[in-house]
C-alpha cells in the first residue's frame, strides 16, 4: 500500500476561498473535529490554524502545507523549504501587498534612528527591517 501525501491548508477565514482555489481539481469536504478533511485524488488533506502550520510541518509527517510567508518567517521554524509563492489573497484575486509607510513631510531617518512600528508579528516586523537595511 502506498503512502498518502499529506497536505495541510489553513483554517478560518482563509479555508474557503483555499477550497475554492484548489476546485475543480481538488473538491476538498470540510474537516472533522481533529482536521482532517478526507482523501481526495491519492492526497490526504488537513486543515489545521495556519499561524501552526510551519510548526506542524516540523514536528508531524505532513508533506506540504499552505501558509502565509510572513507567518512562515514569525514561526522561527529552521529547515523548511518554499516550493513556491502563490499570489492568493481570501477576499478577492488579485493578492494584497503591504508596504511601510510614514507621514508626508516627516524627517528622513537618519541611520540608527529608533523607530516604532506596529506589527502583529513582531519577529516579522524585525526581519523585514534587516531586509531593508
Amino acid at each position: 500500500m502506498k503512502r498518502l501525501l499529506k497536505f495541510v491548508l489553513p483554517n478560518g477565514s482563509l479555508g474557503p476561498a483555499v477550497r475554492k482555489y484548489l476546485e475543480p481539481e481538488y473538491v476538498i469536504p470540510q474537516p472533522d473535529r481533529r482536521g482532517r478533511c478526507g482523501v481526495v485524488n491519492d492526497i490526504e488533506f488537513y486543515q489545521l490554524d495556519r499561524r501552526t502550520i510551519p510548526r506542524f510541518l516540523q514536528m508531524s509527517d505532513f508533506d506540504a502545507g499552505l501558509t502565509g510567508s510572513d507567518l512562515l518567517l514569525e514561526s522561527g521554524v529552521e529547515g523548511l523549504e518554499v516550493i513556491c509563492e502563490v499570489p492568493f489573497s481570501r477576499s478577492s484575486e488579485r493578492p494584497t501587498r503591504w508596504v511601510l509607510a510614514e507621514p508626508m513631510g516627516s524627517a528622513p531617518l537618519q541611520y540608527g534612528q529608533t523607530v516604532q512600528i506596529g506589527c502583529e508579528l513582531p519577529r516579522f516586523g524585525r526581519i523585514i527591517m534587516e531586509r531593508a537595511n
